[in-house]
């Protein structure tokens, strides 16, 4: 679906406005508070006119496949904000090899 909404918005001349992050959970509503926080401060800095925040590419083949896709927004730390449980997320992380380690 992140290819879909990125060939749309580049079909329509606004892919200048979107950036997409990949996060390394396979349930929608499991990002934790941090990620989403995180995602939002970039958001509206960036709209307040800071600098347009970093993003995953969602296109490349190659990219796509790499241990480490997905690992760059990633933040399993449990915080007491968290919707999903941590036992929960740590089940989600299980269906992903583990992020390289820096």
């Amino acid at each position: 679906m992140e290819q879909v909404y990125f060939d749309r918005t580049k079909a329509k001349g606004t892919d200048r406005f979107l950036v997409q992050r990949a996060i390394r959970v396979v349930a929608h509503c499991a990002f934790t508070a941090t990620e989403a926080s995180t995602a939002f401060d970039d958001m509206v800095k960036w709209e307040a006119g800071g600098p347009k925040p970093a993003g995953d590419d969602v296109k490349t083949a190659a990219t796509l496949a790499s241990p480490a896709y997905g690992c760059t927004f990633t933040n399993n730390t449990p915080s007491a904000e968290d919707f999903t449980a941590p036992a929960t997320r740590a089940a989600f992380q299980a269906n992903y090899p583990a992020c390289p380690v820096n």
